[in-house]
């Protein structure tokens, strides 16, 4: 049984299960708080392992994770079970299925984000998806540093006006170069790098590339989206930014883990 259901796969999930993990080593008087964290790769999973926390790794469905949640709640119904999703802002399907299945087992659910604090600069490029970022830069010329990760990298290397003009940052992992490179984007258009990335590396990378536009989504201060756009303003490149899908009301990560600090969730 679990007090806590976790979808991570997030900067934020990470902090929040790291903050589990030491209170579940504390010897305290404090009660441990049983936790399972969902996560959608393995990779994520390892990054979220510790004391007290068990991994669940995969995709579910809103009825699956329905189910799950009535099968492992705690039965205290003084401090019933909590949902807490951590997901990235992007993720828009996986937050609607939490919700309906909250909706389904009768769980709350909390919701973490992190803050925009995006404004527009003149000359920066928005957009409300992927597609229609490729579509802008299939009238353009020049390289194009792609920083929205490998699951959004089909979108652009399925066009032929595109795809020798893409350089693409990915995760090192070795599906993620398998499902790349059936893509076409291999050798020197792959670029296999681990985050966060600081604003001299963006820079770096431009000149590495000589991209004349760096294509990301707005993910935020944790997601290193200033990083991006000041490298993009120092080497006159243009932004093209992949607005968040959906207006979403939530916490902070800082805030969720005071609430349990303080066993007020």
């Amino acid at each position: 049984m679990y007090d806590i259901f976790l979808f991570a796969g997030t900067t934020e999930g990470r902090q929040i299960a790291s903050y589990l993990s030491r209170r579940n080593q504390d010897k305290s008087s404090r009660k441990p708080l049983r936790t399972i964290v969902f996560t959608a790769t393995a990779y994520g999973g390892s990054l979220v392992e510790g004391d007290g926390i068990t991994v669940h790794e995969g995709r579910l469905t809103a009825g699956q994770m329905a189910d799950y949640f009535l099968e492992h709640r705690n039965e205290n119904a003084e401090k019933p079970s909590v949902v807490i999703d951590a997901t990235h802002p992007y993720a828009a399907e996986v937050s609607r299925n939490i919700q309906e299945a909250c909706r389904q087992s009768g769980l709350r659910c909390i919701r973490v984000l992190r803050e925009s604090g995006f404004s527009p600069a003149p000359g920066d490029i928005l957009v409300k998806s992927p597609e229609e970022a490729a579509g802008f830069l299939e009238n353009t010329t020049g390289n194009i540093l792609l920083t929205t990760g490998s699951k959004e990298l089909p979108v652009f290397a399925g066009r032929e006006k595109l795809k020798e003009r893409i350089f693409a940052r990915v995760l090192p992992l070795s599906g993620v170069v398998k499902a790349s490179e059936a893509l076409g984007i291999r050798g020197q258009q792959l670029l296999c790098m681990q985050g966060p990335f600081s604003e001299e590396m963006n820079i770096a990378l431009i000149h590495h590339t000589n991209a004349k536009y760096l294509v990301t989504k707005e993910t935020g201060t944790e997601g290193g989206f200033p990083e991006k756009m000041a490298a993009a303003a120092k080497t006159g490149i243009t932004p093209v930014i992949i607005l968040r899908p959906v207006t979403e009301v939530g916490i902070r990560a800082e805030e969720c883990i005071e609430r349990l600090d303080r066993n007020n969730l």
